[in-house]
């Protein structure tokens, strides 16, 4: 009788660490999601800022605004920043370093930044699987030797 309640007991915790765990995922899947929007953006301004860099305002109607220029890119740039920044709010290790490697001197890179993004997810995901079948052989191979 005292089995059948440890093992309900047990039951019922990993029931209770299921629960847990599905809602701490559906939480990373939504902050990834997010994350997605942000590096789109992230890349489209950046992609903005190197053709604002390329053209000659001069030569177009827009040089009745001498200015213009140099405010387009300071809010391209500044919307870039916060983009990251709310990128490395989110993120854990992985995708933190990244994202330390990025700044907004380099449009190049910052366009190429969702592409990087899904290796350093793919990567991640293996060494996940591969870290819980790890445990899982740990605990098999211990339950076997007690």
């Amino acid at each position: 009788m005292a089995q059948k309640q440890a093992l309900l007991a047990v039951h019922q915790a990993l029931e209770k660490s299921f629960k847990a765990i599905e809602k701490q995922q559906s939480l990373w899947d939504s902050t990834l999601l997010e994350c997605t929007h942000l590096l789109s953006s992230s890349s489209n301004l950046a992609e903005q800022l190197r053709a604002c860099n390329k053209v000659d305002l001069k030569t177009t109607p827009f040089r009745e605004f001498p200015d213009l220029k140099h405010r387009l890119k300071y809010k391209l740039t500044q919307a870039m920043e916060i983009n990251l920044e709310k990128l490395e709010e989110k993120m854990y290790l992985g995708r933190k370093t990244l994202l330390q490697n990025i700044n907004c001197d380099n449009l190049q890179n910052i366009q190429a930044l969702p592409q990087s993004w899904n290796r350093v997810s793919e990567q991640m995901d293996q060494d996940l699987i591969q870290d819980t079948l790890l445990k899982v052989a740990f605990f098999l191979e211990s339950r076997q030797g007690s």
